[in-house]
């Protein structure tokens, strides 16, 4: 190993590198594969529209670096495989994998038709798996490859409407990735993941055009904007590079902070049950969501009222704010186990200490 300081330069370079990007003519694939280019890699899109595709290829060529197009329904083990050997046979060898192509078929669970759920789980999951496999047995012949799969935080969280196929699609992306990545480890074929929230795209742009949705959005995000295309670039180029050469079967949460905030659910929960117990009552987190998405089970036994989950951005009372936050509501249970001297507490003991009359709803 060269240990000289100067050597790191090249860690994120990625000149003559071949990188194939699936979904290449959408907003993120295109923005992806100019970035691969403008950090040194020749650049492979594919998808079924050839002539977007091209139009990604020409800018590609555009910023010096060589391009090619390629048509493909990457459902169809056959065409993914004729795709993996055009480029092959093009540049000789495949060092980076991108995998954008997906989709989503927003209906009701319990009314979700077999046909939308096999025609998400087709392009998102078996999609995936095919140019995993096909890209990867070229890669274990090299003995070096880097494959970063596109999930999405819905891989990790459920939504409280209409993502049934997606969500579980993104979960399968995710534990397709872990696996490869412990079977070809070995191969020092790398596999990875990104798990982006929300991004500002032409297919998104109309949906955060609603002003309603766009501050709900912008209020859940710690960092209080949505993603960029832009933003995944950074991430993207690390794993595709020498910089990340021992890391592999992680999933990469960009989400502006998002998943941070879900621990803390869960810590709520641990918290409330081994502070207040569950003799008198049941504290319960059920569901989780995104942080602000989850039902509360029975906290209206304890407080004496009805509980409704809502998107404001406060846990609210009848006559006021209960808490700000999860961490200051677990303060509030801690001083009410304080007071008492134990780890349970009626409901009237509950109210007499936080000086609260009932509950009227929760909202986070």
């Amino acid at each position: 190993m060269n240990d000289k300081p100067e050597s790191f330069k090249k860690l994120f370079d990625l000149t003559d590198r071949t990188a194939i990007v699936t979904g290449g003519a959408g907003g993120l694939g295109r923005f992806t594969s100019l970035g691969l280019a403008d950090y040194g890699a020749n650049v492979v899109v594919t998808s079924r529209n050839l002539e977007n595709l091209q139009k990604v290829a020409d800018e590609v060529k555009s910023r010096g670096r060589d391009a090619l197009a390629i048509q493909a329904d990457l459902t169809k083990e056959e065409d993914v495989q004729r795709m993996v050997k055009q480029v092959v046979d093009r540049f000789g060898r495949i060092d980076i994998l991108v995998t954008y192509a997906g989709m989503n078929i927003p209906k009701p669970a319990e009314e979700y038709p077999l046909t939308d759920w096999k025609s998400v789980l087709d392009i998102n999951v078996t999609g995936v798996f095919l140019c995993n496999r096909e890209v990867g047995k070229v890669m274990i012949q090299q003995k070096k490859g880097k494959i970063i799969n596109v999930s999405s935080v819905r891989g990790g969280y459920g939504l409280t409407r209409n993502y049934i196929a997606y969500c579980t699609s993104k979960g399968a992306v995710n534990m397709i990735t872990r696996q490869l990545a412990c079977e070809w480890a070995k191969f020092n074929v790398l596999v990875n993941a990104i798990a982006p929230t929300v991004i500002e795209t032409p297919l998104t742009s109309h949906i955060l055009a609603n002003p309603e949705f766009a501050r709900t959005m912008k209020d859940r995000i710690p960092m209080g904007r949505w993603g960029y295309p832009q933003d995944l670039i950074g991430c993207i180029v690390f794993l595709a590079s020498d910089a990340s050469s021992f890391i592999t079967g992680q999933i990469i949460y960009i989400d502006g902070g998002i998943g941070s905030e879900a621990e803390d659910v869960v810590y709520l929960k641990n918290t409330a049950d081994r502070l207040i117990g569950a003799e008198n009552y049941t504290w319960s987190v059920i569901g989780v969501g995104y942080p602000w998405q989850f039902y509360v089970g029975s906290l209206s036994t304890m407080m004496g009222g009805h509980v409704r989950v809502g998107l404001e951005d406060n846990i609210y009372l009848e006559r006021g704010v209960l808490a700000k936050s999860s961490g200051e509501l677990v303060a509030k249970m801690a001083r009410i186990a304080g007071e008492l001297g134990r780890e349970t507490a009626t409901p009237d003991e509950a109210r007499k200490i936080l000086g609260l009359k009932g509950i009227d709803r929760v909202n986070f």
